[in-house]
């Protein structure tokens, strides 16, 4: 990802109605305040019942909370180069979710900006990070009995044609399998409609997506599953000859 250092962006865009950016727990419960109780699977928003909702225990977030916090109580953020000039990354949480069957229509993340060109020897790079609340890595293995993580996205127009990954990241330090160290998987967004894709992890041998090791020393899958995931990150990269806008909504990221 290049030799420039990380800069944490602090541009959230909130509708007035969501009010301040707030804390929120990790049990996979929220309040619609309609008063019932519903049980959603897969991350759902919620029935005709309203009220309660319970969510998968591998949720990693569907947005509708309007905050920063995720279901393992890591703060997402947003990250992007040091380079001159930097590339630029915004976050929005007021855009319409997934209305794909099961998902959750009322909110998604936005990220948007530019990317400058891919020159090298340091080059740029723009990413969404959903860190899972564990500074020593995390053992992913109980919340994921179908071994796959799934998100649902959706492109706008700056964002078709454009490579996005979406990456598993070990813990911060030390790193032990080298440089970076990500299992990912890319993908190339062709239209402007809501698309839902289960990534299996390493070891499925079927045609649907895969997660691979990209960068670093190899390291094995089942040791790096139980105790070394760090985060769910989101990456756009851009071309070699010119910046490139970026926008892309992601929503209902989940372990099964």
């Amino acid at each position: 990802m290049g030799t420039g250092r990380f800069v944490k962006v602090a541009s959230l865009l909130l509708c007035a109605a969501c009010g301040s950016v707030t804390s929120a727990g990790s049990s996979n419960v929220e309040t619609d305040g309609s008063g019932g109780t519903s049980a959603a699977s897969g991350g759902s928003s919620g029935g005709s019942g309203g009220g309660v909702v319970v969510k998968s225990p591998g949720l990693v977030d569907d947005f509708e909370d309007l905050d920063l916090i995720n279901s393992f109580g890591g703060k997402n953020a947003v990250y992007h180069d040091d380079l001159m000039p930097p590339s630029s990354i915004a976050l929005d949480l007021t855009v319409a979710g997934s209305t794909l069957p099961g998902g959750s229509p009322k909110a998604a993340a936005r990220i948007s900006g530019v990317m400058q060109a891919n020159v090298g020897p340091q080059y740029p790079f723009c990413l969404f990070e959903l860190p899972l609340n564990a500074p020593a890595g995390l053992n992913i293995n109980a919340r994921a009995p179908m071994r796959q993580l799934t998100f649902s996205y959706r492109a706008g127009p700056a964002s078709v044609g454009m490579v996005h990954r979406v990456t598993l990241t070990e813990q911060p330090q030390p790193r032990p399998s080298g440089d970076y160290g990500w299992f990912i998987w890319s993908f190339t967004p062709t239209d402007l409609s809501w698309h839902k894709v289960s990534v299996h992890f390493p070891g499925y041998t079927g045609t649907e997506p895969v997660l691979t090791q990209s960068y670093g020393v190899p390291v094995s899958w089942e040791a790096y599953s139980s105790q070394r995931i760090y985060s769910v990150t989101f990456m756009t990269f851009s071309g070699p000859s010119e910046p490139q806008k970026f926008d892309l909504a992601i929503d209902d990221v989940m372990f099964e």
